[in-house]
């Protein structure tokens, strides 16, 4: 999928590829695939020409929708809403789409556990939190932006009375 959705990956054979599996995701597989990248480039220092080969990894996070999650999400919308904010630099970019995920740029980082969430010290992240969330908030973007929660968590609701378990060990959790 990289391969056709990534040109710089096109003609790349299997083993040219790692990958390995990110934890974190609550309901989504992921996956960081990399290749390494050699570069040949010429230098001239005092009258001497030097060939060099740089060697840098290229990572691709790869995105694998969990199973039966679009009863809860709309990833047209999800996908629509993650392309807008990539383009407005808010976010990774998005190199394509597939059928049960996408591919996008990835983000080298240290996710937050949630009681650093709420840290005020010796890092305040709610206020780093907050202004960040604040400017998302005050992006122009060319859609419907009006409040979702309610009419989003009554859908869940609904969904969630309808729910059937074939037995007791089932409804139970054993």
């Amino acid at each position: 999928v990289c391969r056709e959705l990534y040109p710089p990956f096109q003609g790349m054979n299997d083993s040219s590829f790692s990958i390995k599996e990110i934890k974190g995701g609550i309901t989504n597989l992921l996956y960081a695939v990399s290749v390494k990248v050699s570069t040949l480039f010429a230098t001239v220092f005092i009258e001497e020409l030097t060939l060099c080969i740089q060697e840098k990894k290229e990572t691709l996070l790869v995105r694998l929708y969990g199973k039966n999650t679009e009863v809860l999400i709309d990833r047209k919308v999800d996908c629509e809403n993650f392309e807008l904010l990539a383009q407005k630099k808010f976010g990774p970019q998005l190199f394509g789409l597939f059928e049960n995920g996408r591919i996008e740029a990835f983000l080298e980082a240290v996710p937050l556990d949630p009681s650093e969430m709420g840290q005020r010290t010796p890092r305040d992240y709610v206020m780093l939190i907050s202004r960040e969330l604040a400017t998302m908030h005050m992006l122009n973007m060319p859609r419907d932006t009006s409040p979702q929660l309610w009419t989003l968590l009554l859908k869940w609701k609904d969904i969630a009375a309808n729910v059937k378990f074939d037995d007791n060990a089932t409804k139970s959790g054993k």
